[in-house]
């Protein structure tokens, strides 16, 4: 599953909100990018280090923690 961006196709993902869940993150980006309810997600794996460090010259360094989790899609919204 992936979303277009305007120039690069990239997975669905987002920034976790005050008081949200991871599992409710993951669903609320992935419904708000792809339109596709999740259900039944299941933790894969949690992942971090060095190779996940971003350098950004403006605002200093951003570290990331990956979360990967399988998951059952029910239906999926289309719009017209």
């Amino acid at each position: 599953m992936n979303r277009y961006s305007g120039a690069d196709w990239v997975i669905p993902g987002g920034i976790l909100q005050l008081n949200e869940s991871v599992e409710e993150c993951i669903t609320r980006n992935v419904k708000d990018d792809l339109g596709v309810t999740l259900h039944s997600l299941r933790l894969f794996g949690v992942y971090s280090g060095k190779e996940l460090l971003n350098r950004v010259e403006e605002s200093g360094d951003e570290y990331h923690t990956v979360a990967i989790f399988m998951y059952r899609v029910r239906r999926r919204i289309i719009s017209k």
